[in-house]
């Protein structure tokens, strides 16, 4: 069992938000998902210190690595220093040699911020543009509104950018519910179409890719 654990592709899994105990929507998805690929990939996951580990909920990782919550949110770079959190992907990169890169909504930019990035994954839990539209439409007050028209460009050029960095994203076919007895990933649609084929079709038949429903 050791050697076949060992033998598996490194997924590098990159969360925004501590995802046990899952307090809340977005980590109850990042720990269902982890749950389930875990079967299949040795991961080493970056997310922020929360109040349990993978190990305290029956999940192996082959490392969890926890960093401070550099903000309140960090669901886009504008939102904290990046810094800290750039060196330390980066270091785990170097340390761990993943085959793949897992991202969350907010940590797409780190393709870009790190030459050594693998194949990357986006997987998109809520449109933040289409957030950011509504709050700009019921925005009230001249000064309410320019703060949301401000956020709201910053929001879209973020996505744009972001979506085409990325090898492959993905998206919710229907929310993962608390009450849930056998938690899947086929919650999870199909990839969308890679821009970056040829570097896929190495990765084609592994299984995360059935376990993405592909």
């Amino acid at each position: 069992m050791l050697e076949k654990r060992e033998s598996r592709l490194t997924l590098l899994a990159v969360s925004p938000v501590p995802p046990w105990p899952p307090l809340d929507g977005m980590a109850l998805r990042v720990s269902r998902l982890l749950q389930e690929l875990s079967a299949h990939w040795s991961i080493v996951l970056i997310c922020p210190r929360g109040g349990e580990s993978a190990a305290e909920n029956g999940i192996t990782l082959s490392a969890e690595i926890n960093v401070v919550r550099y903000g309140e949110w960090m669901y886009l770079p504008s939102q904290y220093d990046v810094r800290p959190f750039v060196k330390t992907v980066g270091e785990t990169i170097r340390a761990h040699r993943p085959s793949v890169a897992l991202f969350w909504g907010g940590m797409e930019y780190l393709r870009g911020a790190i030459p050594e990035m693998p194949i990357s994954v986006s997987d998109r839990v809520d449109c933040m543009t289409l957030t950011a539209w509504r709050a700009l439409v019921h925005a009230r007050g001249y000064t309410e509104l320019r703060r949301q028209v401000s956020h709201f460009a910053h929001v879209v050029r973020y996505e744009f950018q972001m979506r085409h960095a990325v090898s492959q994203s993905l998206s919710p076919r229907a929310p993962i519910e608390p009450e849930c007895h056998e938690p899947s990933v086929g919650w999870i649609r199909g990839c969308w179409a890679a821009r970056r084929r040829q570097e896929l079709r190495p990765l084609r038949h592994h299984p995360i890719w059935r376990a993405f429903g592909v």
